[in-house]
């Protein structure tokens, strides 16, 4: 019996430290970085090809106090929608680096579906900069001036060009894997304020919002929307 039990107790060992390493992605831990957190600021960022081989649009948000979050919405062979999110944060000024902390896949069925986590792991192994791209006020991904510290796990996420999104719109890209076609979704920054039932735009007008999606009346509609968001709410009641 104390020998059985034993059995027991180093299978659920190794079986939960397996669990563990499943959750970190592989890579030592970088340095600290030193510096003033980089300003808030919004790009539509090139698609990373990772993971999934339908990708579909991607979004780097640089919030207050340099906290960031770079979204990509994909798609599987069979259709599901698949999202990952890197948060870290971003440092410096006029060519910030962006260090990730956290990754997280989500799924849904259909963009009016719930977010459901699939994965989360450690991922502060992973770090780029934002360098001048080769047009006005756009940027693309490198490896930071301190590369050699920066294992090759980075360099998926390289030579990606950002195109900045101007505050007070909406910025969506079509998405087409559903059977019904006549279903219009776009997904897109800004996450915060959403567009406001009701809009119309080159799209169609705008029927539902939710978490960064937006549907808009059957129709084709076009590859990419640029929506102006609602005016703030100043009053108290």
């Amino acid at each position: 019996m104390q020998r059985m039990a034993r059995h027991f107790a180093i299978v659920a060992y190794l079986t939960t430290a397996i669990g563990f390493v499943a959750c970190s992605a592989p890579g030592p831990v970088l340095p600290e970085v030193s510096g003033e957190p980089a300003s808030p600021v919004a790009y539509e960022m090139e698609v990373i090809s990772h993971r999934f081989k339908h990708n579909i649009a991607a979004f780097l948000n640089i919030q207050d106090g340099g906290r960031t979050e770079l979204w990509q919405l994909s798609m599987s062979d069979e259709g599901k929608i698949h999202m990952f999110q890197y948060i870290g944060r971003s440092f410096g000024s006029a060519n910030p680096v962006f260090r990730a902390e956290k990754c997280f896949l989500y799924a849904k069925d259909m963009p009016d579906s719930d977010l459901v986590p699939l994965e989360v792991f450690t991922c502060d192994h992973l770090a780029i900069q934002l360098q001048p791209g080769n047009c006005q006020d756009c940027k693309v991904t490198a490896l930071p001036s301190y590369s050699e510290d920066v294992t090759e796990a980075s360099t998926f996420l390289t030579g990606k060009h950002l195109n900045s999104i101007p505050a007070g719109r909406y910025i969506g890209k079509k998405m087409d894997a559903f059977s019904d076609h006549t279903q219009v979704w776009y997904w897109g920054l800004q996450r915060d304020t959403m567009p406001a039932a009701g809009t119309v735009t080159s799209g169609g007008k705008v029927r539902t919002v939710l978490d960064g999606f937006v549907q808009v009346e059957p129709g084709d509609g076009s590859e990419r929307i640029s929506i102006p968001l609602p005016e703030p709410d100043n009053s108290l009641f």
